[in-house]
């Protein structure tokens, strides 16, 4: 049995998202403030603070399913998705090399030809393989970014909205929030474009050291006399 790891990165992930919603919540709502002060702050209330830092975090990743679709539905879905089509996401040679060694690992014919819901299971097979194999490091790291990203997203657009209720007409705090959302939602498009070529070379380079490491011929002993 696989010994769990604590992954500080999933719980910053959720947390820090949270945080910029309670902080926001906290600047235009003074009975919340003292959460934020920092004479006299007891471990008492920072656990109360990251405590509903928390669960507002696992509420703003849930806007953040909604915000991912919005996101990227105009462009077919995730860049996953993209390699279906050709196009610049990785070199033409790379999509086809990935694609036959998709085929050839899951018995799936073509691919390519499959809707976006059923690419996406072969998706998570190829990357299956590779945790296997411990080739994730690097795919990991990007796909945690981009649910960070996807996440402050959503909160400064969940900002944005209170902001121009509270301080209506004045929309300058809303600005600042949506100046933030954007900048958020332009590093989780980049992530999520690195997260599919990754898993591409990882997966070739994979694949293709089997192929080689069965390939090996075996010498036979030598016989005496």
């Amino acid at each position: 049995m696989t010994t769990p790891t604590f992954d500080p990165y999933e719980y910053i992930a959720i947390i820090t998202p949270g945080a910029v919603v309670a902080a926001g919540v906290a600047l235009l709502w003074p009975e919340a403030r003292a959460l934020l002060a920092v004479e006299g702050v007891s471990l008492g209330d920072l656990g109360l603070f990251l405590v509903a830092a928390f669960v507002a975090g696992h509420l703003v990743q849930g806007l953040g399913n909604l915000v991912e679709f919005a996101l990227w539905a105009p462009f077919g879905g995730l860049p996953s998705r993209w390699l279906r089509r050709e196009g610049r996401l990785v070199a033409p040679a790379q999509r086809i090399a990935f694609l036959e060694r998709l085929d050839a690992v899951t018995g799936v014919e073509a691919p390519q030809a499959l809707p976006g819901a059923a690419f996406d299971s072969l998706m998570r097979q190829a990357y299956a393989r590779l945790a296997a194999s411990g080739r994730t490091g690097r795919i990991d790291m990007f796909n945690r970014t981009y649910g960070l990203m996807r996440g402050l997203t959503a909160a400064f657009l969940l900002m944005a909205v209170w902001f121009l209720i509270a301080r209506w007409p004045d929309p300058q705090y809303a600005c600042v929030a949506i100046g933030g959302a954007v900048i958020a939602a332009l590093r989780a498009w980049r992530f999520a474009r690195y997260y599919t070529r990754e898993i591409v070379v990882e997966f070739i380079g994979a694949e293709a050291a089997r192929t080689n490491a069965g390939s090996i011929p075996v010498s036979e002993p030598t016989k005496a006399g």
